[in-house]
């Protein structure tokens, strides 16, 4: 009996060995993986506004060509399949997406990275956020801004103290336009949390009608002559 107990004993002890040096060798290679992704994005630097003219610049790389720190860094490229789980905590696999390296920056603890999505089976993109631990585990994740032709448009703007304010406007193509775009618009406010999650502060939605500003830069209030 006492020599069935050892080997048993024996035989666990060997199992968690091995599965510790299983977790550690993941928890190495998985740090080493994410060291590699972060050093793809440029330096996020604030504020930053994506605004309508610049939501379009943010469609193609000429735009960040012109705004990037360290033109050796190969950011705006696309990101490869092995680096999606730092993207966001699910995602799609079914080639239906592709994603570029945007931009990134610390905050105390956590990670911060903007990067591009790209609908290939529509004419639509997103900018996203994404909160990160120091190794790379994903946290929370915000759609910022973007764009989906003939249906939305989503702009943002960031202050130097992390205040998030997104503003969403849904077109309503079966309502009267009026010589005007018929929307409905949502302003939300965000904060991050200590822990990295964004915390809505604000929300407000209304219906309205609306042009496309001086020098096609922006949306605002209708006004008939």
């Amino acid at each position: 009996m006492k020599l069935t107990q050892c080997i048993l004993i024996a035989s666990l002890s060997v199992i968690c060995c091995s599965y510790s040096k299983r977790a550690r060798e993941e928890k190495a290679v998985q740090n080493d993986q994410f060291s590699t992704f972060i050093k793809n994005f440029d330096s996020l630097r604030l504020p930053l506004s994506i605004i309508r003219k610049d939501l379009y610049k943010y469609g193609g790389r000429k735009f960040f060509d012109s705004v990037r720190t360290d033109p050796r860094n190969p950011y705006y490229q696309k990101v490869e399949a092995k680096y999606y789980r730092f993207l966001q905590r699910e995602i799609d696999r079914t080639n239906r997406h592709e994603y570029k390296y945007l931009l990134a920056s610390g905050l105390g603890k956590l990670s911060i990275i903007l990067y591009k999505q790209i609908d290939l089976d529509a004419e639509s993109f997103s900018i996203k956020m994404s909160t990160l631990t120091a190794n790379g585990v994903v946290i929370d994740t915000l759609t910022l801004a973007g764009m989906k032709a003939n249906v939305s448009e989503k702009y943002v703007e960031i202050d130097k103290d992390w205040k998030i304010h997104t503003t969403f406007y849904q077109y309503l193509p079966d309502e009267p336009p009026l010589q005007a775009l018929v929307a409905n618009k949502e302003d939300e406010e965000f904060v991050i949390t200590s822990d990295g999650h964004f915390k809505k502060t604000f929300t407000a939605k209304n219906k309205g009608y609306f042009d496309i500003g001086p020098g096609n830069k922006s949306l605002v209030p209708y006004k008939k002559n």
